[in-house]
């Protein structure tokens, strides 16, 4: 076999060798323990990958922590009257039941009608006519009218007072019962023996000024009574009628009048 002659290859040529200090503007001293720049240090992490694990672990926790105390620190709390001062506590009320309604009952009203008035040397006497009506949701019954005459002056309110408070028994009974919307009329004449009229003396004329006194009682349902009175003043109506009405005179001496006219007086009572 030809052997073919082998060439020798030349070596590469190496920088020339200096032994004298490094030159340059900012020289860089390397100590022989430290790492090279580019190199990371490995060998200062925690015992490699499971060391690594551990540290970013820790770093999530404590991060997290540290993220939720700021949240809590940030966030804001409202206060309100209710947080400072409870409200009282108010027991409840118990409500009462409704009573029962009343059973219906009469209620009578009164309608007064004069008639004449006439002055005698023995008394002073009034025609009247009254008319009574049952109001009420139930009939009256034993239904009773009681009239009175009363001089007009200062002891009058006491005179009616007394009549209210204590019927007579000179009463007049109605025919029937009254049932609910039904009335009746009674017609009668009232007076003052002449020793019991007061007479009112105005510039030499001798005057007389009546009031006239209702009382009527009745019974209703199981033994209850009902009550209603009335009073009225009495005088001579004007023609046209007026606010004011005249007295009568008596120093003409006897004589009728037939224009007589009333007032409702307050003294009044329903019960």
């Amino acid at each position: 076999m030809e052997q073919r002659p082998t060439t020798p290859v030349p070596a590469p040529a190496l920088p020339p060798q200096s032994t004298g200090p490094l030159l340059g503007p900012d020289p860089v001293l390397i100590q022989p323990d430290a790492p090279e720049p580019s190199e990371f240090p490995w060998r200062y992490v925690l015992g490699g990958a499971g060391g690594l694990a551990l540290l970013a672990l820790g770093f999530f926790v404590l991060r997290s922590r540290r993220r939720a105390v700021e949240e809590r620190v940030a966030e804001p709390i409202y206060l309100s009257s209710r947080d400072e001062a409870p409200e009282p506590f108010v027991p409840p009320v118990a409500v009462p039941e409704a009573a029962p309604e009343p059973e219906p009952r009469p209620w009578l009203e009164l309608e007064f009608k004069p008639g004449k008035i006439a002055a005698t040397d023995e008394r002073a006497s009034l025609d009247y006519e009254l008319a009574v009506k049952n109001m009420g949701g139930a009939p009256a019954r034993n239904v009773r009218i009681e009239a009175r005459m009363i001089n007009a002056g200062r002891q009058q309110d006491q005179e009616i007072n007394a009549f209210f408070q204590a019927p007579g028994e000179k009463a007049v009974r109605a025919p029937r019962p009254l049932p609910p919307g039904d009335a009746v009329v009674y017609r009668d004449t009232v007076g003052l023996p002449k020793t019991e009229v007061r007479e009112v003396e105005i510039q030499g004329r001798r005057l007389f000024i009546p009031l006239v006194a209702f009382n009527v009682i009745y019974d209703f349902g199981d033994g209850q009574t009902g009550q209603t009175s009335m009073s009225y003043l009495v005088g001579r109506e004007a023609e046209p009628p007026s606010e004011k009405m005249a007295a009568f005179r008596l120093d003409l001496g006897p004589r009728i009048w037939r224009s007589v006219g009333f007032r409702p007086n307050p003294l009044a009572l329903s019960v």
